[in-house]
């Protein structure tokens, strides 16, 4: 056999194997990418909403015991929704203590808190999605992730 030969069946061999291994790699089905989860991140909170119109999605509050305000929270908008928008209200409202917790009478009268109102464009009907990081009196602090459903 000759060198020229020798290349030949060489090549012929590498496109061989190539080739199987392209035809192999077909039939193969790509790996859907796997949610990262991260330690400490905050589960998403379902919301809904009329398309167009203002809805309060969260009401934050800092109160003490004797349900006398200790400070407003200060609300930092982190990921502003893609089809609507974050206003936040500094208005009194009422609370939602549980029956086991000391501030449970105070769920009886307004006190001073921040709303969180979103309100998606007009017309806009589906899913949307805000995050946010709301920073208490205290120096305590926790984000918030919305999953919006606009009808």
């Amino acid at each position: 056999m000759s060198v020229s030969d020798k290349k030949t069946t060489k090549n012929s061999l590498l496109y061989s194997g190539l080739t199987l291994i392209f035809v192999l790699l077909a039939g193969c089905e790509t790996p859907k990418p796997v949610p990262v989860t991260v330690p400490g991140a905050p589960a998403p909170i379902a919301k809904a909403a009329i398309s167009g119109v203002p809805q309060s999605i969260n009401d934050d509050y800092s109160i003490n015991a004797d349900c006398s305000s200790a400070g407003l929270p200060v609300i930092k908008i982190i990921d502003s929704p893609e089809h609507g928008t974050i206003t936040l209200k500094e208005e009194p409202g009422y609370t939602n203590f549980s029956k086991d917790n000391q501030r449970f009478e105070c769920n009886k009268q307004k006190v001073p808190m921040v709303k969180v109102v979103y309100t998606s464009v007009p017309n806009y009907v589906g899913s949307d999605r805000a995050k946010i990081m709301v920073i208490y009196p205290g120096g305590n602090f926790r984000y918030m992730v919305f999953e919006i459903t606009v009808k």
